[in-house]
């Protein structure tokens, strides 16, 4: 049986689409939005203000561009 005959491996391939759209929209939301993106120290510190943030509970992984409809409703469809 050849892979594209095999259900079990189109629901993968639906799957992976899924996850490389998802990694895609927050890529080109990041860069939309990053205030310095060829910071050649970035990962290397942690600002103080972020430290504020995460001593006082108040720190997040950040805004990502929220949930994708167009991909909820592939999934739907997929699991189906």
């Amino acid at each position: 049986m050849s892979p594209d005959a095999d259900p079990s491996f189109g629901y993968l391939r639906g799957r992976l689409a899924v996850v490389e759209s998802q990694v895609r929209r927050v890529v080109a939301h990041r860069r939309e939005r990053d205030p310095d993106p060829d910071d050649r120290f970035r990962g290397l510190y942690i600002s103080e203000g972020h430290v504020d943030e995460l001593l006082a509970g108040r720190a997040s992984r950040g805004d990502g561009p929220g949930p994708d409809p167009e991909a909820a409703g592939f999934l739907d469809r997929l699991e189906a």
